[in-house]
């Protein structure tokens, strides 16, 4: 898990998420209200919400998070984390605890810091596209 999130409040402009995901090099950021995360907003919205729609870039991010986020709680282990990732076909988890943001996983985090998770979600991915090939 990461612990150094970057985030931005709900309120912000999406010109001054943009700027935050460049300045850290980063292709998404938490969306936060109190310390709670309530969405996600990528550069994938970036293009898709803002950008295709021409909409002003000093909307707020709130009109373009993906909401409502979902999080694993700090407690948890990193089997359920990936098996989240998978099951919701997302990249990114948010850590809670009580509630509050404490870190994020990524699949990559999840690859370098355990095989058997690796196997697992491996194992996992394979049997999803073996579905969807019967389909």
């Amino acid at each position: 898990m990461s612990k150094n999130v970057v985030s931005v409040d709900k309120s912000s402009s999406v010109l001054e998420a943009a700027k935050l995901m460049d300045k850290h090099n980063i292709s998404s950021l938490l969306v936060v209200e109190n310390k709670k995360p309530v969405g996600i907003i990528t550069e994938r919205d970036m293009v898709r919400k803002v950008i295709l729609n021409n909409l002003d870039l000093n909307s707020r991010v709130e009109k373009v998070m993906t909401s409502p986020v979902i999080s694993i709680e700090a407690d948890e282990d990193i089997t359920k984390a990936a098996e989240i990732l998978i099951n919701k076909k997302i990249r990114r988890l948010p850590v809670v605890k009580d509630k509050k943001l404490v870190g994020i996983i990524t699949e990559t985090d999840i690859s370098r810091s355990s095989p058997k998770a690796l196997e697992e979600f491996s194992s996992s991915i394979e049997k999803i596209e073996r579905f969807l090939k019967d389909l």
